[in-house]
């Protein structure tokens, strides 16, 4: 016998359909020893959707859409893993992601395929004798297995599903097949194709409105704002005179001043690159980070989680400097003011044929 712990993830999941572009997993034997494991990068051919480029993806937008699509995907390597000789599948909340599949099957017209599954959260769920299932990252943080922070990227979700599978299993000193048996049943998935769905038709970004409101320049509710400044990062040109200042080294600002600030943000990353560095979303992965300080109506300093994961990463031994955002400016020879009083740039151009239908006005 042997386990495939598998997890997906979407770009979008639209009219309720879910759009696959990642798909990790972790082959074991019967005893729960690796055999392999691996990662699949899918082109969704759908946009993503914002709170899934800020929280869930772990790779490049761009990485995505120069992916294989699902069906060359799935005939040459998914479809294996599910079919498996003598395999179970596993994963946690696999209802999710058998969905998912058949969501794609049905998109593709992809010919139906069965397979036998457990969902490990009601193993857990039931050993514990706890009221409701709990997430995967409540359990990785529960019972120190990982990083939760890493948690969204499939195959460490697979991994990380796993580890809390053996530690099941050490504790009541039964084999993954009689604690199975114990706490839940072998179920059968059948991914049929027989039901067509239409992909939800994604438009073409039109340029940015820089309206007087604060909306227009905010970084989430601003139309498309992220999607454009993440793609910014990725395929903008430099800004300003060149130099080594910050030559190999990525900064993060507060998300303070990043969340309301797109135009300026824009030329801040521009500025990052012109001196040599990059423009890190992932504050723990940053070199130098900006401050920037926040007051409400009460006069109470807004929190920024950023700076959380600046100063836990720091604990974990990764150098970072810390500076105001008015340092930093200053070292790159401009301000604030300037920043702000700058017309906004046009970027449509790290937007090419390829990514344009992707991302919706």
């Amino acid at each position: 016998m042997n386990y495939l712990f598998f997890d997906v993830e979407c770009s979008n999941s639209y009219g309720g359909i879910g759009k696959i572009c990642e798909f990790g997993y972790v082959l074991t034997d019967e005893n729960l020893n690796i055999i392999k494991h691996g990662i699949h990068l899918i082109n969704p051919d759908a946009e993503f959707q914002d709170y899934v480029i800020w929280h869930i993806i772990s790779y490049k937008v761009e990485d995505y859409y120069n992916a294989p699509k699902y069906p060359e995907v799935y005939n040459k390597y998914i479809k294996d893993l599910l079919e498996f000789p003598d395999t179970i599948c596993l994963g946690h909340g696999i209802k999710n992601d058998i969905k998912y599949l058949n969501d794609e099957a049905n998109r593709y017209g992809l010919a139906k395929i069965d397979f036998q599954y457990i969902d490990t959260s009601y193993i857990y769920k039931a050993f514990y004798g706890e009221e409701k299932t709990k997430g995967l990252k409540a359990i990785v943080k529960e019972k120190e297995l990982g990083n939760h922070k890493s948690l969204h990227n499939s195959e460490y979700d697979s991994l990380m599903t796993l580890e809390y599978v053996k530690l099941l299993c050490k504790e009541s000193e039964l084999s993954f097949s009689d604690l199975s048996k114990k706490y839940q049943s072998v179920r059968t998935a059948q991914m049929d194709s027989s039901h067509q769905s239409t992909p939800r038709k994604a438009s073409q970004l039109k340029k940015n409105d820089f309206r007087s409101d604060k909306s227009a320049n905010h970084m989430i509710r601003g139309k498309k704002n992220h999607s454009m400044f993440r793609l910014f990062i990725e395929r903008g040109d430099p800004i300003g005179e060149r130099s080594d200042k910050l030559a190999g080294k990525k900064v993060t600002v507060s998300m303070n001043y990043e969340a309301e600030h797109f135009k300026e943000m824009v030329i801040l990353a521009g500025l990052i690159k012109a001196a040599g560095g990059e423009y890190e979303l992932k504050a723990s992965n940053c070199d130098l980070f900006a401050t920037f300080e926040k007051i409400d109506k009460e006069g109470i300093p807004f929190h920024c989680n950023r700076y959380d994961y600046v100063n836990e990463a720091i604990k974990n031994g990764k150098n970072i400097e810390i500076t105001s955002l008015d340092e930093f400016l200053t070292f790159l020879g401009t301000d604030r003011e300037t920043l702000e009083t700058t017309q906004p740039l046009d970027i449509d151009y790290v937007l090419d044929e390829k990514f344009r239908k992707y991302i919706t006005a």
